[in-house]
């Protein structure tokens, strides 16, 4: 079965943080709460994360929703791998019925030329306010930038 969608290119951009974070996705103008950011093609991996390059690693989201692929892991194309972690964060993301690609929807309202960031660790529709445990980066062995 094919499935057509449409991709368009979203008002945002890549840049520089000026930040240890490096660089970072933001927005080219204003978004409203509830508003459709981006729709990121998924590519879906069916091999086990630990047999990744590293570099993916950092980039890769486990991918648990196919019993058929227990191990397998998405690539998130467009934009998608490039959100930088915040909590709370202003974006949340989530796959479409079809896991054929990721939505990234606005939190809250966004200001043009703020970074547009995800919560790693717990990803909801209020952008992982009630985060506390750091789960993400724990399981990597990584320490969490305060910035």
């Amino acid at each position: 079965m094919i499935v057509e969608s449409v991709i368009s290119p979203p008002g945002i951009y890549v840049m520089d943080t000026k930040t240890i974070k490096g660089r970072g996705v933001f927005a080219a103008r204003a978004f409203q709460k509830g508003e459709i950011i981006e729709e990121a093609p998924l590519l879906i991996i069916n091999k086990p994360f630990l047999e990744i390059p590293e570099e993916l690693k950092y980039v890769a989201f486990g991918w648990p929703f196919d019993p058929e692929m227990p191990n397998a892991f998405a690539l998130v194309l467009g934009y998608g791998s490039l959100y930088n972690h915040s909590s709370p964060a202003n974006v949340w993301y989530h796959a479409d019925p079809n896991f054929t690609h990721m939505q990234y929807v606005a939190v809250r309202d966004i200001e043009i030329d703020e970074e547009l960031t995800i919560n790693y660790n717990l990803n909801d529709e209020q952008g992982g306010i009630n985060d506390t445990e750091g789960r993400w980066f724990k399981d990597r062995g990584l320490e969490e930038l305060k910035v």
